[in-house]
This record gives C-alpha cells, structure tokens and sequence, in this order.
C-alpha cells in the first residue's frame, strides 16, 4: 500500500497514513448515476433531443465515454502498482547491499519483508507468523541471551550490533554479524541486517590475545617507541 504524510508540520515527522480513496470512488459513483439517468431519460423521452435516432447516438456515446473511463482508470492504476513495485524492489535491494540477508519487520516481532538470502538460510520459517523473528533465531540455533538481547533491541526500538554463530540448513554453524537499526519515518519499523563474520574484513576483526592481555601502559609504550609504518601495517 503506498502512503503520503498526514501533516507534514508535525513536529514527530513519523505520521503516515494509507491514501484517501473515498473522494474517487464517490466520483465515479456520480458519474455513473448521472449517465444511467441520461441514458433512463433519453429512453423515454426521445423528442426531447429530436428523436430516437439522435437519442440513441447520444446513449452510445455516454457508454462509451463510460467504458473508455474505466479502462483508462484500470490502466493507470496497474501502471501505478507496476511503478511502485519497482520502486520498493529497488529500495529493498539497495537494503541489502552487502548483507546476506535483510528484514524488515515491526517492533512488536511481525516480519513485513524478508528477502531470499534468508529464505535460503531457513525455508521453513512461517514469516507470516507475528512470533517469526524468535522462531527464527531459534531454529538457527541462537543462544538464548542472544536472541533476548536481539529482542528486546527490537521491541525497544534501538540500535545494536551483535556477533553470534547461526546454524545453516546444512548443519554446520556460521558466524554472522547482525545489525538492528530502527526507520525514524514512519515509525515503528526495524531494519535487520545479518552478514557472514570474517575475521580478516576491516573493522570486524578480534583484538589478537597477546594484545588482550598487554596492560594500557605497555601499549602505549608500544605506541610510542615503535615507528609509525610497523604498527599501521
């Protein structure tokens, strides 16, 4: 369903609400009922626009004036819906730019869209159903303190990032970055992105135990003494 702003100053900025279609429907209501009596009038009262023959012309005409209306309405909206579509496959697939799988669901655990990378990792999920988050992380195998702090990310409607390993259709386990962000419009949405774990990609990888367990001082003895280019690489 598309939507459109229902006040554009509100200072929340996060109302939407479905488009107003009853203002149409009336129109065409009227339109119809003007043409039907046209049609009633003429039927009975030909003299009045000098004959049967001329009143029979005008009928035809009003009809297919009629027709071409609604085919020309049908059109325009399967046109509109076709527009649309495209537009929200694309924003989807710019969702999921490097991630293997993206969802968008609201912040009550209801998933809206899913794309196939997660159809791939669990077919059998019921994505309908409005417990399908928790079922999924269960199925794959999440920790339970894992999928409480996913949770309750997206019940609070906040940011967070976790690392957790994620049993695959195939049995094995894979490790997988998972991101929570919240949409600020409209409210009430959560966009969850997962990504396999690599140790080597930049800004991902572990603290190396020999630094783990180096105290603050040596390490900025380290820094300090050893030269720029040999620590940076």
């Amino acid at each position: 369903m598309r939507y459109i702003e229902s006040d554009k100053n509100n200072p929340s900025q996060m109302d939407f609400v479905p488009r107003e279609r009853r203002k149409q429907v009336w129109n065409v209501i009227m339109a119809f009922s003007i043409a039907i009596a046209l049609i009633f009038i003429l039927s009975f009262a030909p003299g009045v626009v000098g004959g049967r023959a001329v009143a029979g012309f005008i009928s035809m005409g009003v009809v297919s004036v009629l027709c071409f209306y609604v085919v020309f309405h049908k059109q325009q909206n399967l046109d509109l819906v076709m527009s649309t579509e495209y537009q929200n496959m694309l924003f989807a697939q710019a969702a999921a730019l490097g991630s293997s799988f993206c969802i968008f669901a609201k912040r009550n655990g209801t998933i809206v869209y899913a794309n196939d990378g997660l159809r791939d990792l669990f077919p059998h999920i019921a994505y309908s159903d409005s417990q399908a988050l928790e079922g999924l992380f269960e199925q794959g195998g999440v920790r339970k303190t894992d999928r409480e702090r996913i949770m309750a990310s997206i019940y609070s409607g906040t940011a967070d990032r976790i690392v957790f390993p994620i049993r695959q259709r195939d049995g094995n386990e894979q490790d997988y970055i998972l991101t929570t962000e919240p949409l600020l419009r409209p409210g009430g949405f959560m966009v969850i992105r997962g990504r396999e774990y690599r140790d080597s990609r930049a800004g991902t990888q572990l603290m190396p135990d020999v630094l783990r367990s180096t105290s603050a001082d040596k390490l900025d003895h380290m820094l300090a003494t050893t030269p720029v280019a040999h620590y940076a690489t």
